[in-house]
């Protein structure tokens, strides 16, 4: 079996970008609602606090989701190009 995943080649700045190119405030935000909540995570784990526990993983879902949403949305191209049938005169 292949290993697909190549740790040496993860990069932040492609992880928060478009698929254009350009930095994207809703990845950004979502990946440091991740990092919040993992830290809220630990912290709930070590005090035993179930509504610490609830609302960290609510954070982390909900940063993952901007994160998975921005990665799937497809952007659209606003280069100024003249269409394929518009001939010049």
């Amino acid at each position: 079996m292949i290993n697909r995943v190549n740790i040496q080649k993860f990069s932040l700045p492609e992880a928060v970008a478009n698929s254009n190119g350009k930095t994207s405030g809703s990845a950004t935000c979502g990946m440091f609602m991740i990092f919040v909540g993992t830290i809220c995570f630990f912290v709930g784990t070590f005090k035993s606090d179930p509504n610490t526990l609830i609302q960290s993983l609510a954070l982390v879902s909900l940063g993952t989701s901007l994160v998975a949403i921005n990665k799937l949305n497809p952007t659209k191209d606003t280069t100024n190009t003249p269409d394929k049938d518009e001939k010049d005169c």
